[in-house]
């Protein structure tokens, strides 16, 4: 084998090392859809901060100041194509593909039993 691979993989191998593993139950299906749990809960902790920031005048009350937080409060909170809108939809968009990636699992296992049941049946 190529020592160049063999070198590249020595170190893959040592960057995970200790870290979780994505397949750690044998089942693939369950395991991503908990990734995506996951990175939807990550994307929620991420918006949070966007409220505090978005509500605050750090200007003053001058019109500028108002001004200027009246438009980084509609463009990270309250506005339709806001930051924590699109981050909230993003967290939304995870848990469905975690739903549909279930839902898929529980069919291929169902499809898979059955056949199970054809074949031992012939």
């Amino acid at each position: 084998m190529d020592r160049g691979v063999e070198e590249i993989r020595r170190r893959a191998r040592e960057r995970v090392a200790g870290r979780e593993s994505m397949v750690m139950g044998g089942d693939v299906i369950e395991e991503l859809a908990r990734a995506h749990e996951r990175h939807a809960q990550r994307v929620r902790d991420a918006a949070r901060p966007l409220l505090e920031t978005a509500w605050g005048n750090h200007l003053g009350d001058t019109f500028e100041g108002r001004a200027a937080t009246a438009h980084v409060r509609a463009s990270a909170s309250e506005g339709p194509e806001s930051l924590l809108n699109s981050m909230m939809t993003n967290a939304r968009v995870a848990e469905a593909i975690a739903d549909g990636l279930r839902r898929t699992g529980a069919a291929l296992k169902g499809s898979d039993d059955s056949s199970a049941v054809c074949i031992e049946r012939s």
